[in-house]
C-alpha cells in the first residue's frame, strides 16, 4: 500500500492529468476540489473513494529540504536532506559542481547494491 501523502493546501495531479487541490483532511479521508467541479473524497494514499480509478492522485515528487549550516566552525554550506530516502548531504559553500559531481560518483561506487 502506498504511504499517505495528501495534505491540506497542496495540489495533486491524477493519473488522467486532472489537478485537485486538497481542501480538508481528517483521520481517514481527504476532500480535494477540481478546478471545474465539486470536491471528491480520497483515501489519504490518493485512492479515490467513490469515483473512477483514473482519478487516483499521484504522490508529489521527493521533497528535498535545504538548511544553511556550519560544519565545525570554519566550514559553511548547505545540508540537503531527502524526505523519502532518509539521506543527508552536506555541501560546502565554495565547491564547484564538477568536483561535487566527481565526489557523488565516487560515493555511488562505494554504496553496495
Amino acid at each position: 500500500m502506498t504511504k499517505n501523502f495528501i495534505e491540506v493546501g497542496e495540489t495533486y495531479q491524477s493519473v488522467c492529468r486532472a489537478r485537485f487541490e486538497c481542501i480538508h483532511v481528517d483521520e481517514a479521508f481527504a476532500w480535494c476540489k477540481n478546478k471545474h467541479g465539486p470536491a471528491y473524497v480520497f483515501y489519504l494514499d490518493g485512492t479515490p473513494f467513490a469515483v473512477c480509478p483514473e482519478y487516483r492522485l499521484l504522490p508529489p515528487g521527493p521533497r528535498i529540504s535545504k538548511n544553511d549550516t556550519s560544519l565545525h566552525d570554519d566550514v559553511s554550506g548547505t545540508l540537503y536532506t531527502h524526505e523519502d530516502a532518509k539521506v543527508a548531504l552536506f555541501v560546502p559553500e565554495k565547491i564547484s559542481k564538477d568536483y561535487l559531481r566527481d565526489v557523488l560518483v565516487e560515493i555511488l561506487e562505494e554504496v553496495p547494491e
